[in-house]
């Protein structure tokens, strides 16, 4: 009889742990540079064929940076992850949840599972533990397995080898104030007086013609054809051959971030890198740039900010990024006009 009992509770051990529900994950490598495409597999074992199972996948939103608890100041909290294909999932928005369909279930092993690649790319610098999505089926909510390891660092050609990518703070340097100082309070003066010179001169000579006709309206011109001058401004220029580098990226980003404001119609000179690409997403963008925007944009943060020192191919390299980012997402109904950038 005691025989009897233990090999009924063995075999209900084992039909218990086959009916297991838990999800992992298995990262394609656990070191990547910013950007870097990475595939993800996810498998799901389920504890039913019969009872329907669903899939949480908003957690990809929310994975906390390990290196924000020492480092507040130059760490990001969350990663900032995006995917760039759900492989053979049909998925819209990453806080929906994915039902699990018959045929997404295969039986491996003995054990019903659904196994799907998907690709992602973090667009920030840390250390992240990404756990598995959430799986329930019924009642029950599966246990999760081992969370994968990612390092996500920034690429070597950004910085100085014998630097450190962020300099520390130090106190600010007072200097005396000399005649430079107030020139431009001078120019300011002198460029009022100019134009107080000759609107009192225009106006005096409008009361003395006749009018010829209808006056003429102002010449608006299209986003994109203001930013394509303005890059062409820039380059004609040449700030980072003069060695001022935080001056050329600053401007090619205001430029970008001020087309962004009038083509997109939002604040876009007021929004991080991150907030502008969640924005665009809601408008009809092609968020195939999405990536070569933020490497424009981060790469000038990071030079204006953690005084990294880009190679110089890159300066030239972005402003030909800029013109055709431009021309790319310029209104369909609207001739881009040829670029000599």
């Amino acid at each position: 009889m005691r025989s009897i009992l233990l090999l009924l509770m063995m075999t209900f051990a084992v039909i218990r742990g086959e009916a297991q529900l838990f999800g992992s994950i298995r990262l394609g490598a656990d070191t990547v540079l910013i950007g870097d495409p990475l595939a993800m597999e996810v498998r799901i074992t389920l504890a039913s064929e019969t009872t329907p199972a669903i899939i949480r996948l908003d957690h990809l939103r929310s994975i906390p940076n390990l290196k924000y608890q020492n480092d507040t100041v130059t760490q990001e909290k969350t990663a900032d992850l995006t995917v760039l294909d759900w492989g053979s999932w049909k998925v819209t928005d990453e806080t929906d949840s994915l039902q699990i369909t018959p045929a997404m279930i295969s039986r491996e092993n003995g054990k019903l599972q659904v196994v799907n690649t998907i690709k992602i790319a973090v667009y920030n610098a840390g250390t992240f533990f990404i756990p598995p999505p959430v799986v329930r089926q019924g009642n029950i909510v599966g246990e999760s397995g081992n969370s994968a390891r990612l390092e996500v660092k920034l690429p070597v050609r950004l910085l100085n080898q014998d630097t450190t990518l962020f300099n520390p703070i130090r106190d600010i340097i007072r200097e005396k104030k000399t005649m430079s100082d107030y020139l431009g309070y001078l120019y300011a003066l002198a460029g009022l007086l100019l134009v107080a010179g000759l609107g009192y001169y225009f106006a005096r000579a409008r009361k003395k013609e006749p009018a010829l006709g209808p006056a003429s309206e102002e010449v608006v011109l299209p986003p994109h054809v203001k930013a394509l001058q303005a890059l062409q401004e820039l380059d004609d220029r040449q700030l980072w051959q003069q060695g001022k580098v935080k001056d050329y990226q600053t401007s090619l980003t205001d430029i970008i971030r001020s087309y962004l404001e009038e083509r997109y119609s939002f604040s876009a000179m007021e929004m991080t890198t991150d907030e502008i690409v969640r924005e665009l997403s809601k408008h009809d963008f092609d968020m195939s740039w999405s990536q070569k925007l933020r490497e424009i944009l981060q790469v000038a943060d990071l030079v204006k900010f953690a005084k990294a020192e880009p190679d110089s191919d890159i300066h030239s390299r972005f402003m030909g990024l800029a013109v055709d980012f431009v021309e790319k997402t310029a209104p369909s109904d609207t001739p881009n006009p040829a670029s000599d950038i």
